[in-house]
């Protein structure tokens, strides 16, 4: 008996030529055993189970093809074209769509649209969708105002100190065409100048004579700047020459911080400083003499001038900030009724003070208690705590060094209402809207805890204990 299942088509085709049975044209394998079985000449043949199974496979062949299809349809794959089967020519490219259109319903299956095509079952895939390719999200962040960029490079590092950043700020003014200065203090004992210009950032001096750390410095013009240090005294300097103008010895302990008047002001010559010796001394630039002193019954850590010059804010270990009146300071032991009021709130020491806002009388503060707190500083408020927003959600964290992490605003040419920077013991700096008190950015790039930063004309510097100076 012949096992014409093992014969291919050709082959059956031949053995039914030589027995001389005619067949159509187009003619499935099924059919041609039945014809070799039914001519076979000694009439035996296959089984009819065998046939049938035949038929079967051809069956469930075409419905796998179909199913596949189905599948391809389903996870929106262009099914690949079959064997002898020319793919369809691409057609011309359609107009764009009308704004929001329809959706129009999708067209159906090619099999689905014979009436004489086999029904064939839905096929749910368990193969998980492919996702969409990721895109990027807008954050819903206010308009950032354009500025004339003067760095080389979106992001620069400035290297050149030995030792932990305490201290940095810019150069007020500042000539167009020649980029922006800053200066930077360090634990190093050294003051170093750097020019942010359009073809270089490169450091163009170097302000020495500390015997300790800098603390803290303050620009009193484009020209000059004071900076205090652990050396118990203030020092003075001359900036386009390199040179130190004096030394001020007023204080028997560290200095932790230092202040001068608002430039091109009649106050611009007056200078305070803040130290371990409890006592904030006020002077005259131009001259050595300490002209009044305010002793407190804790260390000063901050210390700032209003901006009209005539009152001075303090901070220190008892968690309040102080403000006195310079014009009226007397009383026994340089502490009398001076002082005009207090602000109590922080939990912690008070590491930073800064002023700003609108005409100047918003008065911010940075403490070890991890919070941003923004004070109402005019002569007349119907708020008694004077607070106006406090950011305590870890807005800058503060770690087991306590170390004086500084606070600074910065004023925007096109508004009103300015930025608030400060650094954190995690690496990374705040940049907070000084109106809110949100925090808008949280930038990273530091290894190491970062003790102040700065902004100005779309340039944010901020210096850290990694040693180095970020500009971006």
């Amino acid at each position: 008996m012949t096992d014409y299942k093992k014969l291919t088509v050709p082959k059956l085709k031949a053995l039914l030529d030589d027995r001389g049975v005619d067949y159509p044209t187009k003619c499935k394998k099924a059919d041609l055993i039945k014809l070799a079985q039914d001519t076979e000449p000694n009439g035996e043949g296959t089984s009819n189970d065998d046939v049938n199974n035949d038929a079967n496979d051809d069956v469930n062949n075409e419905r796998d093809q179909h199913k596949d299809q189905q599948k391809a349809e389903e996870m929106d794959i262009q099914p690949q074209p079959q064997d002898n089967v020319e793919p369809a020519a691409p057609s011309a490219p359609s107009p764009a769509p009308a704004p929001a259109p329809a959706p129009a319903p999708a067209p159906a299956p090619a099999h689905a649209s014979s009436p004489s095509a086999k029904k064939v079952k839905t096929f749910h895939s368990s193969i998980p969708p492919v996702p969409p390719p990721s895109t990027s999200t807008v954050l819903s962040l206010p308009p950032v105002p354009t500025y004339v960029q003067t760095l080389p490079f979106p992001n620069l590092s400035l290297t050149g100190h030995t030792s932990s950043i305490y201290t940095l700020g810019f150069a007020p003014g500042g000539i167009e065409g020649e980029g922006l200065h800053l200066a930077t203090g360090s634990y190093d004992g050294t003051v170093m100048l750097w020019n942010l210009g359009s073809r270089s950032c490169s450091n163009y001096n170097v302000l020495t004579g500390f015997k300790n750390a800098v603390t803290q410095l303050c620009w009193l013009s484009p020209s000059t700047l004071i900076a205090s240090s652990a050396d118990k005294s203030l020092h003075l300097f001359d900036c386009d020459t390199g040179s130190r103008i004096r030394k001020l010895p007023w204080h028997k302990s560290v200095v932790n911080c230092c202040d001068g008047g608002p430039p091109h002001s009649p106050t611009s010559n007056i200078i305070i400083s803040g130290s371990d010796d409890k006592s904030l001394n006020i002077g005259d630039a131009r001259s050595r003499n300490v002209a009044q002193t305010i002793n407190h019954d804790y260390q000063v850590t901050a210390c700032k001038i209003s901006g009209d010059g005539n009152a001075v804010y303090t901070g220190g270990l008892d968690n309040v900030v102080r403000a006195f009146d310079i014009r009226m300071i007397g009383g026994e032991g340089g502490k009398g009724t001076e002082e005009l009021f207090s602000l109590v709130g922080h939990t912690d020491t008070i590491t930073g003070i800064d002023i700003g806002g609108v005409g100047l009388m918003s008065l911010y503060t940075n403490s070890m208690d991890s919070s941003i707190r923004c004070w109402d500083v005019s002569p007349y408020t119907s708020n008694p705590s004077r607070m106006k927003w406090s950011n305590p959600h870890n807005a800058t964290k503060h770690d087991s060094e306590k170390r004086l992490l500084r606070v600074r605003y910065n004023p925007t040419p096109d508004s009103s209402v300015g930025i608030v920077t400060c650094g954190s013991s995690c690496g990374h700096v705040n940049v907070i809207d000084g109106e809110t008190g949100e925090v808008k950015y949280k930038l990273p790039g530091h290894k190491g805890a970062v003790t102040d930063a700065a902004w100005k004309q779309g340039v944010l510097a901020s210096g850290g204990v990694d040693r180095q100076v970020i500009v971006g």
